[in-house]
């Protein structure tokens, strides 16, 4: 699980003929959507050279707050549950701290007492379940990025800790729960990001050596699963998780729009 930007239409753009619309912070800290100007399509990540030092082989994305517009969904999830069995009234700072960790290591940081975990997260998965189709939408330009880089020959993989159910109902609600090679869940590892065990499970099904990927994430916690597992880590900078926070992770590089990933993929 992780955080996600704030809910927009997608519209996606077409790589490689016009640059997608482009997440940025506004004034208040909440992302917004803006066009991009003409001159966009193949801008530089920042952080990074325009295309890592070897030849990528594999993209490995990270599912909510990356490829799925998750982050109101999230929030608000949370935010019914604990009120609900906790009466806490939770900020959405007080959620954004835990986004990327699973849902267990998130309600423990709430609950007065262990035993109550388990409710807690059959209690979010009821009530997520319930919003999911409403609140859920794909990134912007998403679509059409994973579409790009498939057809260049790129190995695709989706390394989430959302459980398989769930993850391949988000990517069916964006058209997507058949474009990648392997898609790793919670259930497939025992050791969930920060550990890199998904991100090596995946490279293995692809194929790919970690310096010949590039691992796409929204939270402190993807972002130091590619770098532990040996790949290039690449923040989005359309997440809701604050960017000392992301920052302190190490990303190689930060992209504020998918044309950015396709010039780092070598496209």
């Amino acid at each position: 699980m992780s955080g996600a930007s704030p809910s927009a239409c997608a519209t996606g753009g077409r790589p490689g003929r016009a640059a997608p619309r482009t997440r940025r912070k506004a004034a208040g800290g909440a992302a917004r959507m803006v066009e991009p100007s003409p001159g966009a399509a193949r801008r530089p990540a920042s952080g990074f050279p325009s295309r890592p030092s070897r030849p990528v082989q594999a993209v490995l994305f990270d599912l909510d707050g990356t490829l799925l517009d998750s982050g109101p969904l999230i929030l608000r999830t949370y935010q019914d549950v604990l009120k609900e069995h906790l009466g806490i009234e939770a900020s959405p700072g007080d959620i954004l701290a835990h986004f990327g960790k699973t849902l267990a290591e998130t309600f423990a940081a709430f609950a007065p007492r262990p035993e109550m975990v388990p409710d807690l997260v059959r209690a979010y998965r009821a009530r997520n379940l319930e919003l999911h189709d409403r609140m859920a939408r794909p990134v912007p330009g998403a679509a059409d990025t994973v579409a790009a880089l498939r057809s260049a020959g790129r190995r695709l993989a989706v390394v989430t800790t959302k459980r398989r159910a769930m993850a391949m109902r988000g990517l069916a609600l964006m058209g997507l729960d058949d474009a990648f090679d392997t898609i790793i869940t919670f259930e497939d590892v025992t050791a969930h990001k920060p550990d890199p065990e998904g991100v090596l499970k995946a490279l293995a099904h692809l194929g790919a050596a970690p310096a010949a990927a590039v691992v796409v994430g929204d939270t402190p916690a993807g972002i130091l699963a590619g770098r532990r597992a040996g790949a290039t880590p690449v923040a989005v900078g359309w997440t809701l998780v604050p960017g000392d926070l992301l920052r302190r992770a190490g990303p190689a590089a930060v992209i504020d729009d998918w044309s950015q990933l396709l010039a780092l993929a070598g496209l």
